[in-house]
């Protein structure tokens, strides 16, 4: 009797985590928002079948006791994903969220750093005189578009060559989807215009050739302006390694995308 009790306990929650899921994905979540939604709700439904308790009627004390298991260790930034996956969850099952009058223990946000303009133009005209091959010149063309359009990197890594929009061999305009999947066309300056048209030709330039392994690379064929070696998007890990790796050979404060928006915003 109890494990059968148990396996009709597993598969309620399988259930619940599966609904959970194909409702995020409906929303249109960003692949990394949706990864983040889907730990959290595996470890709440988890503890909640450990500790053999509905998530969907918890008590104060108990919905405590389940926000101090989720947060522990977390920064803030970890903390706000963990409520708002949380929130989606007691939204969509039209349920009074029980953790939403928990207040959630207090951090020092750490300051966003960005970087003064002469910086910028510094760390960009490193990163374009160190570009002997197709990762650093990725890595200038990319930081070099973050800056000049103020966008999220992963609005700007998701944008394909077909996304810009020209007027005879120009580009004036990039359509980025933003959060929400909203889109907005992005004006693009002659400088842009310029850099994009330019590091077009050096990705052509580089398809075909031998690199890092027999069969060549495999973004000949990617639609994506900002392709790595596999054809997909840049990580934001590999980027942000090489940009910080500039910043510190030129004794600047390390940013990282996310700081080049803001050093763009702040200047």
């Amino acid at each position: 009797m109890e494990n059968q009790e148990g396996g009709r306990q597993g598969s309620d929650i399988q259930g619940l985590s599966a609904d959970l899921i194909e409702a995020a994905r409906r929303r249109n979540l960003s692949a990394n928002s949706l990864a983040a939604y889907e730990r959290t709700w595996t470890r709440f439904l988890a503890w909640a079948a450990a500790e053999s308790v509905d998530p969907r009627s918890l008590p104060f004390p108990t919905a405590l006791e389940a926000y101090r298991f989720l947060g522990d260790g977390k920064n803030a930034a970890s903390l706000k994903q963990i409520r708002a996956a949380l929130s989606f969850a007691y939204k969509h099952w039209d349920l009074k969220n029980p953790f939403a009058k928990i207040e959630p223990p207090l951090h020092k946000e750490p300051q966003i750093r960005y970087l003064p303009l002469a910086d910028i133009r510094r760390l960009l005209g490193y990163l374009k005189a160190e570009a002997n091959g197709y990762g650093s010149a990725l890595a200038f063309h990319l930081a070099n578009a973050l800056f000049q359009t103020a966008c999220r990197f992963d609005e700007l890594i998701q944008l394909t060559w077909g996304d810009c929009q020209r007027v005879g061999e120009d580009i004036v305009a990039l359509r980025i989807k933003g959060k929400g999947s909203v889109f907005q066309d992005v004006p693009a300056t002659d400088a842009l215009n310029q850099a994009l048209k330019e590091w077009q030709t050096i990705q052509e330039g580089f398809k075909g050739r031998r690199i890092l392994r027999p069969g060549g690379i495999d973004f000949a064929g990617s639609q994506f302006v900002f392709a790595g070696y596999s054809g997909a998007p840049l990580s934001n890990r590999a980027f942000n390694l090489r940009l910080r790796a500039a910043c510190r050979a030129l004794g600047v404060a390390e940013v990282t995308a996310h700081g080049l928006r803001h050093s763009a915003a702040t200047i």
